[in-house]
């Protein structure tokens, strides 16, 4: 009896069990009991659709093994990975043609590389890195993984999606950070592609000679004849007559430099610590020049004077510069060719130096620049002026030349006066008085007198060339060398061959100089009711001949003592250089000049050739490389966990979430296949995400393909759902 229960009791507890797993296979674990009639009509329905879905979904074809190796995806792998290595060429390439010149036809095409490389870079990375990841969570799957690892690896497959995906799931752990940091390689590699990569100004430097006229030792021409009178007056005038741009731009007209007044530029400024004071055109003359700082370390001048904001208002020593040359550089000795001597005194074209030096390159010069050094002086006057009275008699003047008083006179009651008894050992400036009537007009007339001490200024001037011949004055101070007294000038017969000739021969010189000086625009020039186009220099500097027609009684005191100083100043140096040099100052000079060819001195300068060249950054260049390595071996390691994966590929396609569904009324298919192939073979069924269970008190949202007999209903706002 007990065994008859016993057994009873077994048999009811299987069927309660069987009733259990029958009705979870049927995704329903409803209790049996208290059910409506409604709910009962649900229950069969759910139990017809899961027993056609049995019936649909066996799959009848043959059994597959697990994948062995997948060749075809490694295949297209490795073919990606291999494009990352373009990034790597390109940076080798780029080192290798570092300095070369610029435009190259291989430095061309490597610098359109650089212009494409922030657009391929991106999608390059992005292709890898995002199909590593899914190799990667694939492989993780199934080996056993969280399902929170998965979502990162398979939400950050971009770069914004690394940064959102742990936001939207609240987990910001090592994994997501790592992730994200990697992305960030991303946008840094395209910048780094295309920064690696420049144009630079690079710069040959080679030592050169430079010829120019040298003032400190040229003598006097102690002549009167009228034959060499001509062209020095000729050149004289073409001063007076020069354009205002040339009497006050670093070049006269004939190119030749012009020496800032030292003195003018002391009362503006402080020397350096070399004792240079600066001119201020640098930055002018530089507009060609991309490196103004290596420009400073060229000229290698101290850039520590103290400058205020008047110190670019240059007055220049004469209307007349310093004629000069380039002469031939050295130039290191190439394969098949000798040195270049710095010692020959000819000169060379800068277009044949440059084809010497880049050989079929030449033409890609950007610039030439220049700088050398000159050891000059020039007569400098300390005025004092003043009204010496008025009157209206012209024969109150003296005319003509008094030898004994040291007085010359043009004959229009303008007039110099000299000290006779200044020699070599003389140790104050040598006094010149200038006297001026303004009466020429008719009537009672001003009388200027003015007391100038002569003295010689030496000068060491730096002089910068920022193309060509185009040149000025840097910087300007005493020279440093032994020269005689400041208080004597060439006028007093310092210089050979006068320095050894007689009293009566020296004391010539300023007789000689100045009566030539007076008469040099010639009388003719001057209309009796005006005054002398020398004298009207003072007061018209950019039109010295304008006072022959104008009756306005200009009186030459008003001027002030630093004016009247300055302008007599570039009068006197304009003369004395014409007298010296009329040929070389007018644009004629060469090293063989007949008649000057003793008066040019040269010095050693330097030219830089600025050329325009391919710059290899090697530390942006280095981190290229690197991260296109690690993409390389990013995309092998892709490669052979898609080789290896055992498993269909179901992390990319929707279909895989309907795999097991019991709502979805389809062909069965393998496990074993891929979601790719799933998503093919089903691409026809019409699916919907609804209400399944449209009869239940509450709804189910579930997706599945709607029929008859498996109701997808639409999706209900005053409807509840579990």
């Amino acid at each position: 009896m007990d065994q008859r229960r016993r057994a009873q009791s077994v048999k009811s507890l299987a069927e309660s069990r069987k009733g259990l797993v029958k009705s979870s296979n049927n995704y329903r674990l409803d209790s049996l009991d208290g059910r409506s009639e409604k709910d009962i009509k649900a229950s069969s329905r759910a139990k017809e659709v899961s027993g056609s879905r049995e019936d649909v979904d066996a799959y009848k074809g043959a059994a597959q093994p697990a994948n062995g190796r997948n060749w075809g995806a490694a295949l297209f792998d490795m073919f990606i990975s291999a494009l990352v290595l373009y990034f790597a060429a390109f940076g080798f390439l780029a080192y290798a043609q570092n300095g070369s010149v610029a435009s190259l036809p291989l430095n061309q095409i490597i610098f359109k590389m650089a212009g494409y490389n922030p657009t391929i870079f991106p999608i390059t990375f992005t292709l890898l890195v995002a199909k590593f990841m899914k190799a990667w969570a694939q492989f993780q799957l199934e080996r056993g993984a969280t399902i929170a690892t998965l979502e990162h690896l398979l939400g950050s497959r971009s770069f914004v999606a690394s940064l959102l995906t742990p936001l939207k799931h609240r987990s910001m752990g090592p994994l997501a950070i790592a992730v994200f940091l990697f992305w960030c390689l991303n946008p840094v590699g395209g910048q780094l592609s295309l920064k690696m990569l420049s144009k630079e100004a690079n710069y040959t430097t080679i030592a050169t000679n430079f010829h120019y006229v040298d003032f400190n030792h040229s003598p006097f021409q102690l002549t009167n004849g009228a034959n060499r009178l001509a062209p020095i007056n000729s050149a004289f005038t073409t001063a007076l007559f020069s354009p205002t741009t040339s009497k006050n731009g670093s070049q006269d007209m004939f190119g030749g430099l012009q020496i800032p007044l030292l003195e003018a530029l002391k009362e503006n400024q402080k020397a350096d610590s070399a004792g240079w004071y600066r001119t201020g055109q640098l930055v002018e003359l530089n507009a060609t020049s991309k490196a103004l700082a290596k420009l400073e370390d060229f000229l290698d001048i101290p850039n520590d004077a103290d400058v205020d904001g008047n110190a670019n208002t240059l007055v220049y020593a004469s209307l007349t510069g310093i004629p000069f040359l380039r002469g031939i550089p050295v130039i290191p000795p190439g394969p098949g060719t000798t040195n270049t001597s710095a010692t020959d005194n000819t000169t060379m074209p800068l277009s044949s130096l440059q084809e010497q030096l880049f050989g079929a390159q030449s033409g890609e010069v950007v610039n030439t620049e220049t700088q050398f050094n000159i050891e000059t002086s020039y007569f400098y006057l300390d005025c004092k002026t003043s009204l010496d009275g008025k009157t209206s008699d012209a024969s109150d003047f003296p005319e003509g030349i008094n030898k004994q008083q040291g007085i010359v006179s043009n004959g229009h009651q303008f007039s110099l006066q000299y000290d006779t008894n200044h020699t070599l050992n003389s140790t104050a400036p040598q006094t010149i008085e200038l006297t001026s009537w303004s009466g020429h007009s008719g009537g009672s007339g001003d009388i200027t007198k003015a007391s100038c001490g002569l003295s010689t200024t030496y000068v060491e001037a730096n002089i910068y060339c920022s193309s060509g011949n185009n040149c000025s004055v840097q910087a300007v101070r005493a020279s440093l060398l032994d020269h005689p007294s400041s208080s004597l000038s060439q006028l007093d017969g310092i210089t050979t061959p006068f320095n050894d000739s007689s009293l009566a021969t020296r004391q010539s010189i300023p007789q000689l100089f100045f009566s030539r000086f007076i008469t040099a625009t010639g009388n003719s020039t001057q209309d009796p009711t005006g005054l002398s186009p020398i004298e009207c220099y003072f007061v018209h500097p950019e039109n010295p001949y304008q006072c022959s027609f104008d009756n306005t009684p200009y009186a030459l005191h008003d001027l002030g003592d630093e004016l009247f100083s300055q302008r007599f100043t570039q009068l006197l140096n304009t003369y004395w250089m014409d007298n010296v040099a009329q040929f070389s100052v007018t644009g004629n000079f060469t090293l063989n000049n007949i008649y000057e060819d003793s008066l040019h001195s040269t010095v050693s300068g330097q030219t830089r050739i600025e050329t325009e060249v391919l710059r290899c950054h090697t530390t942006l260049m280095v981190i290229l490389v690197a991260i296109s390595i690690v993409l390389f071996f990013l995309g092998l390691a892709t490669a052979y966990l898609d080789a290896t994966r055992r498993g269909p590929d179901v992390l990319d396609d929707f279909v895989s979430v309907l795999r097991h569904s019991p709502y979805m009324h389809v062909e069965a298919g393998s496990s074993m296949e891929d979601g790719c192939d799933k998503a093919h073979r089903l691409r026809n069924t019409l699916i919907r995400m609804g209400d399944v269970r449209p009869d239940d008190p509450f709804g189910y949202v579930a997706i599945g393909t709607p029929s008859e007999s498996q109701p997808v209903r639409v999706l209900q706002h005053d409807r509840s759902y579990r």
